[in-house]
């Protein structure tokens, strides 16, 4: 249902699209596909994990969406440690921690 996430996009929505985000927060199966779409997205070299690398790329799609400088190495891996997100063995994000980072983008996109 949902193809490929665009991130910088993400950052630009108006009311009634926070609105809509608010819903899919609220609703555990939407969340569910759009985490899911985000997450496969994000992983472009299929792995089944979001590496470092990945991670740098989604944050700088992110802030140049919001016109903002991007975030250096250690304010992501600061962010991800704050929100609980851990790596696993090889140092990727899995799909749940990458669902902590969705839901926390999305809040804060709608406010």
């Amino acid at each position: 249902m949902y193809d490929k996430v665009n991130y910088k996009e993400w950052c630009k929505m108006d009311s009634d699209e926070a609105l809509q985000i608010k819903a899919v927060l609220d609703d555990t199966a939407k969340f569910g596909e759009v985490s899911k779409a985000a997450f496969d997205s994000a992983d472009t070299n299929g792995s089944g994990g979001i590496s470092k690398d990945e991670m740098t790329l989604i944050m700088n799609e992110i802030a140049a969406g919001m016109g903002v400088k991007p975030p250096t190495e250690k304010e992501i891996a600061d962010k991800l440690t704050l929100l609980g997100i851990h790596l696993d063995p090889s140092g990727d994000i899995d799909l749940d921690g990458f669902r902590i980072f969705v839901r926390y983008l999305l809040e804060q996109i709608s406010k």
